[in-house]
């Protein structure tokens, strides 16, 4: 929730694990006392993380992690699945008939896109992921594409209604047609990140 004022103020995150995962977290609660040493001394390790930059008619978002287009569970009656067109670059990547597609950075690969079946991408990556969720089709899967294009999903005149969800917030609803274009943000976004092992990051928190 506040990757958006960092984003917008070029000032660094420093995450502390009060929680259970906590995979961009650099510090336990029990190592407080060490955060605020390595403050004092000024020896932080920041790193820039990669943000989606999302537009939907003149709305524009940041997501650090992913932005999500799924049905709207809120409506009562029949269930119908999401019908999206999805394309980068202009060309068809799916035609899904789905619960809905994730879109996510590199940082956000570890996050729903990875319980959703995507792959993890390593924070180096100049790439994004979209991943399907749910989809009524065997021959589906994520695609990873690079970070310089543009990705589009477009709701078709057949689908149910949509929520857009940035960063697990949902921000707005989709009604048939509507339109999300989503690319990469100019800004990058700085993380405290101590633990210089990705792989071993990986290991023990997932």
């Amino acid at each position: 929730r506040i990757a958006p004022y960092a984003l917008e103020n070029d000032a660094p995150i420093l995450a502390i694990n009060t929680g259970t995962v906590g995979f961009l977290s650099s510090y336990e609660q029990k190592d407080v006392d060490k955060c605020i040493e390595s403050i004092k001394n000024n020896c932080l390790k920041i790193s820039e993380r990669s943000v989606l930059c999302v537009k939907s008619g003149n709305r524009e978002y940041a997501a650090l992690n992913d932005a999500v287009i799924e049905r709207d569970r809120s409506v009562e009656g029949m269930t119908i699945v999401t019908k999206l067109d999805v394309s980068v670059d202009e060309q068809t990547v799916y035609n899904l008939s789905a619960d809905g597609v994730i879109v996510s950075t590199p940082t956000g690969s570890t996050a729903y896109s990875l319980s959703a079946g995507g792959a993890i991408l390593t924070p180096d990556l100049r790439s994004f992921i979209v991943t399907p969720i749910c989809s009524h089709a065997l021959g589906t899967r994520p695609v990873v594409y690079n970070d310089e294009s543009e990705l589009e999903v477009r709701v078709c005149s057949n689908s149910c209604d949509c929520v857009l969800s940035v960063d697990g917030k949902p921000v707005e609803k989709l009604e048939k047609n509507s339109v999300v274009r989503i690319s990469k943000n100019v800004k990058h976004l700085k993380i405290v990140d101590n633990n210089e092992n990705f792989y071993k990051r990986i290991h023990c928190k997932l």
